[in-house]
């Protein structure tokens, strides 16, 4: 029974976490799959996130010494696109910083969840360029680059 990298990648995320500014107050993330930018107004405006972390759909490559059956490989390493988008307002003073505590923390479940049973995981370990999203004005993003090994039975 195959299971969804993505979903894999998804809740290895849900152990992110970050505080705001304070050093005490813990930060509103929710974790999802990556719908376009026009979802994000809603999360922030209305429900009051202070990040949102999303999974892209993945690009997918033969493993390296993969079997083939009929010059097909049986085995395919995907490379999944991480965003995450944090606000600017008034209880974080830079979103930045949000974003840079959020990478730690990415970057420690990443390593702690490295070597499962079935697949494993890796991360760029590049610093990610900070961007301002057009169009929405306070948000402001990250991408990171995850890859998904299935492992050799």
């Amino acid at each position: 029974m195959s299971v969804d990298p993505k979903l894999q990648i998804k809740n290895v995320l849900l152990g992110v976490t970050a505080t705001k500014n304070d050093d005490v107050t813990p930060a509103d993330i929710i974790v999802m799959y990556w719908n376009g930018y026009e979802v994000l107004r809603h999360l922030f405006q209305v429900t009051d996130y202070d990040a949102i972390i999303t999974v892209e759909e993945g690009q997918h490559f033969p493993s390296v010494n993969s079997r083939t059956i009929q010059g097909v490989p049986l085995r395919y390493t995907g490379q999944y696109v991480v965003h995450v988008i944090a606000k600017d307002d008034e209880t974080i003073v830079t979103a930045v910083k949000l974003l840079n505590k959020i990478r730690f923390s990415i970057i420690t479940e990443i390593e702690a969840n490295a070597q499962q049973a079935t697949y494993s995981l890796k991360i760029r370990q590049d610093i990610p360029r900070t961007r301002r999203i057009a169009g929405f004005s306070p948000l402001w993003q990250q991408d990171h680059f995850i890859e998904h090994r299935p492992m050799v039975s």
